[in-house]
């Protein structure tokens, strides 16, 4: 069996991350769900909402262009908004700052004070 290959970025991207204690065992996915935020929940929600309307807009063809850009404004309205609040959850205690991150990895270094 072959090793998977996956992409890898080298950036610097904040996160925060609770480590585990040894032993820990993953939940199922039905617990993963349960502890996902709120406002994690909503963004989620709202990516799909706009999935589905750039699909329906889409459809319209070209008449609908001003509208089309109305609506794309209010969305990156929205978007700047969640960013703000999905920033909010962030806890200096659990703060890092990653390395790299890719498809199959990340690693992570504590900032610097």
């Amino acid at each position: 069996m072959s090793k998977e290959q996956y992409f890898t970025v080298a950036h610097r991207l904040p996160v925060n991350v609770i480590p585990q204690p040894t032993g820990f065992e993953l939940p199922d996915i039905e617990q993963l769900e349960a502890e996902i935020p709120d406002p994690f929940r909503i963004s989620t929600s709202i990516a799909a909402i706009d999935i589905n309307k750039s699909r329906l807009v889409r459809s319209y063809g070209e008449e609908v262009q001003e509208l089309i850009e109305i609506i794309n404004q209010q969305s990156r309205k929205i978007d700047m908004i969640m960013g703000y609040v999905l920033a909010q959850q962030d806890d200096p205690a659990h703060r890092f700052h990653s390395l790299q991150f890719g498809g199959g990895s990340w690693s992570t270094r504590p900032p610097r004070l």
